[in-house]
């Protein structure tokens, strides 16, 4: 949900706009220098996790299957998005856009909300709800 997968240019203004406020104590700095642009842990981090879903298929295991949702909308106080489509999404993967903006697009004012139902509907179809429900009412075993 807005990942950034390459990184965000907006890392960096985040970074001096957290100092500029004198919010330095609250801010994982370890974490804002992992979303910056072209971050070789962020590199490593994306090869680790395709090698292991490519693992997954040379062993048989049944495939994981990566839907990434980005952002619409920009961030009204910059005028921009702070995670691009293109920084959110990854071939061959799915990608689906939510018309909101970063801060916004996991907040759902209902279950009508457009965001919510293309979430529960990507969810729906990968079959990751049914099987939750399952998990958390395990059918009784005859005793």
């Amino acid at each position: 949900m807005g990942t950034p997968l390459t990184g965000s240019g907006f890392a960096a203004a985040a970074e001096r706009l957290a100092r500029c406020l004198g919010i330095a104590r609250t801010v994982n700095w370890r974490l804002l220098s992992v979303l910056r642009k072209d971050s070789e842990v962020a590199d490593h981090i994306q090869s680790y996790f395709n090698e292991m879903l490519e693992s997954r298929t040379q062993q048989g295991q049944s495939k994981i299957n990566v839907v990434c949702f980005y952002e619409e909308l920009p961030l009204e106080v910059i005028g921009e998005r702070v995670v691009t489509k293109q920084a959110a999404t990854h071939y061959p993967w799915e990608s689906i856009g939510i018309h909101k903006n970063h801060m916004q697009m996991v907040r759902f004012a209902s279950d009508t909300d457009s965001g919510f139902v293309l979430l529960v509907g990507t969810l729906n179809r990968g079959g990751i709800l049914s099987s939750l429900a399952e998990d958390r009412n395990p059918k009784s075993k005859p005793g």
